[in-house]
């Protein structure tokens, strides 16, 4: 997570966005193998204020206990939203990333943190599922103004404080 900016950290060989890995505090990309030490600042805003959270921080943290089954994935996914849930609270913009959620999905999700603190953007592909989101971007978009669309985003539904 980047508390301003919303920069993404890129793969030096391939360009694809790198993936945290908590256990080993390092940044992974899935396709070429490239690794990285996690940044203590953002390198494009200098931010400290970084936290990273996927579904893999919630399978190796809290969901250590429970299996990694199809009949488990509610449960994950429910979790996911308490931890969610949790950083709210303390007052951080949590950016959660996932593959392939359903509307479903997402209203387990919302059942821990609130309907209205849970806000969907959909990065790259067309979607593929039933999900419906406030945000849709292509990989394009992304690359040239989609820093900006998702800052208006958050300000528009005021978990962005607006400067002006």
């Amino acid at each position: 997570m980047r508390r301003a900016c919303g920069e993404r950290v890129q793969c030096i060989n391939c360009s694809l966005t790198l993936t945290y890995h908590k256990r080993d505090r390092r940044l992974l990309c899935h396709y070429c193998g490239y690794a990285e030490k996690v940044p203590g600042a953002c390198p494009k805003c200098r931010s400290e204020h970084i936290y990273f959270l996927g579904i893999g921080n919630v399978l190796y943290g809290v969901d250590a206990d429970i299996g990694r089954t199809d009949a488990n994935r509610l449960e994950h996914l429910r979790r996911l939203g308490e931890v969610a849930n949790i950083l709210l609270d303390a007052g951080l913009i949590v950016i959660a990333t996932a593959v392939a959620l359903t509307q479903e999905d997402i209203e387990v999700i919302r059942t821990s943190g609130g309907s209205d603190r849970v806000i969907t953007v959909w990065l790259g592909d067309p979607i593929t599922t039933d999900l419906s989101c406030d945000l849709t971007l292509t990989e394009a978009e992304a690359e040239t103004d989609g820093t900006a669309r998702l800052k208006t985003l958050l300000h528009d539904c005021g978990a962005m404080f607006r400067p002006w």
